[in-house]
């Protein structure tokens, strides 16, 4: 009789003993269940996106040197404006011309020369008592100008796209300035001049300038200028200049021009 009751009571033991390891185990399954769905759907979301990398900054190229043409308009205001006024009834000149230019060649420095000639008829005068009194003799005056000079030319804004040439890439409005060297021909003849009347003869003088261009298409390109001269002792030795104690063939100019560069 005691065989079976040792027995029963051995099975109610086990009994109780495996429940925690059962329950452990069940906990244990959904544990591992959860861990699994949770990978599931880590696995199942789209991946996050990378972050927006800053955009490299590719240099600019700057303008390399380049070479233009153009015609130029000056009118200038004489400085002997009693002299000019009383044998050519007026003291502003008109000077058409050419000119040619080499710019970026160091930076922003350019040198340049242009031409200008104009021809005026007068005529001869007498000055009494600080009057002038034409004496009705023609007179023809050639004036010519020659000019060497160099400068600084400063952009405005940001240079344009790459993949062109070089002078498409600067920027279309520049500033500019600068000052050379002035070489005047001064010829007046008349018909029916005298022995020594008639003179032809050259000079040196000096220029300052200043003005703007701007690109209107593609490689053609107008600007605008100032330019301040003096040619000293030009006049003076003799006829009106002489009377009016005037001796500087310089004068004011304004500047018109247009060109291409390339």
């Amino acid at each position: 009789m005691r065989t079976p009751a040792i027995t029963l009571a051995v099975v109610i033991a086990a009994t109780f003993a495996a429940r925690p390891a059962l329950a452990q185990t069940a906990e244990e399954k959904r544990a591992v269940s959860g861990a699994a769905a949770i990978t599931e759907i880590d696995q199942q979301a789209p991946p996050k996106p990378p972050p927006p990398q800053p955009k490299p900054t590719i240099p600019r190229r700057n303008p390399g040197p380049g070479v233009g043409a153009y015609v130029l308009f000056d009118n200038e205001w004489m400085t002997a404006k009693d002299t000019f006024d009383a044998v050519f009834d007026k003291s502003t000149f008109s000077f058409p011309g050419i000119g040619g230019e080499a710019f970026n060649l160091f930076g922003g420095l350019f040198a340049r020369v242009t031409y200008g000639k104009t021809t005026e008829n007068g005529s001869r005068v007498a000055v009494v008592d600080g009057e002038a009194l034409s004496l009705n003799i023609p007179l023809e005056l050639k004036l010519s100008t020659t000019e060497v000079a160099a400068g600084w030319r400063v952009p405005f804004g940001q240079p344009r796209r790459t993949g062109v040439p070089a002078v498409l890439r600067a920027p279309r409005l520049h500033a500019y300035g600068g000052g050379g060297f002035l070489f005047v021909s001064y010829r007046e003849s008349s018909s029916f001049a005298e022995t020594g009347d008639d003179s032809r003869e050259s000079f040196i003088g000096y220029t300052v300038f200043g003005g703007v261009d701007v690109t209107i298409w593609k490689l053609i390109y107008a600007g605008a200028e100032a330019q301040f001269r003096i040619v000293p002792d030009a006049l003076g030795e003799g006829g009106a200049s002489r009377e009016f104690e005037e001796t500087d063939l310089g004068g004011v100019v304004v500047r018109v021009l247009f060109g291409v560069r390339k």
